[in-house]
């Protein structure tokens, strides 16, 4: 929404914050609205948006939501560079593991998109850092 609207390449820079694009949208309520359909209000293009991502998931882990799980769709990978190409050693040389985390999280993990196959893939951590 923010990059067709302003011709920013903004999803080079990643996710923002909730709160930022709650404000856009609230501010902006034109901006919802797709080019070349008829402009929406942003209660409606969030409620597509909810419904796209839901028949993602049934698609990815089934219409029981019960059996959906976090860690089914958000893993950590951490595949070695080399033998994760190598039929036989791939399997012993990925660690992957479910990461707990989300975006807004103390276990915060940003993605890369690196895996189409795993779309909320962490490949990026949080870091922690000492000053005095």
């Amino acid at each position: 929404m923010i990059e067709d609207k302003t011709g920013l390449p903004m999803r080079e820079k990643g996710p923002f914050a909730a709160t930022t694009l709650l404000s856009l949208m609230r501010d902006h309520p034109s901006w919802c609205g797709v080019p070349g359909t008829p402009v929406k209000n942003c209660r409606a293009a969030l409620g597509e948006a909810l419904d796209d991502g839901l028949a993602l998931l049934v698609k990815r882990d089934g219409a029981d939501m019960n059996q959906w799980r976090w860690g089914a769709e958000h893993k950590r990978c951490l595949q070695h560079q080399v033998y994760s190409h190598l039929p036989l050693l791939d399997w012993v040389s990925d660690l992957s593991v479910s990461s707990s985390g989300g975006f807004y999280t103390l276990d915060r993990g940003g993605g890369s998109g690196l895996f189409p196959d795993l779309p909320f893939a962490r490949t990026q951590g949080g870091g922690f850092s000492w000053s005095l």
